[in-house]
């Protein structure tokens, strides 16, 4: 499910910008898998009126970081 929005994005489909970007994820200990996990989150809810479980769903892509 996460490739499906976050195939159109450049910082994705681009190799070099993939590689920038694992580089700026390596440097900042922050995994590859849980930014991938946040905007898909934020692309997938941008359209909802109501930020219903959202919150839920970021604790649980950050709890991926301990």
């Amino acid at each position: 499910m996460v490739e499906h929005y976050l195939s159109d994005l450049p910082l994705w489909s681009d190799p070099e910008a993939r590689k920038v970007l694992a580089a700026l994820c390596d440097k900042h200990g922050v995994p590859i898998e849980v930014l991938e996990d946040l905007v898909s989150i934020q692309r997938e809810r941008q359209s909802q009126e109501r930020a219903d479980g959202v919150y839920q769903a970021i604790t649980e892509a950050l709890d991926q970081m301990e």
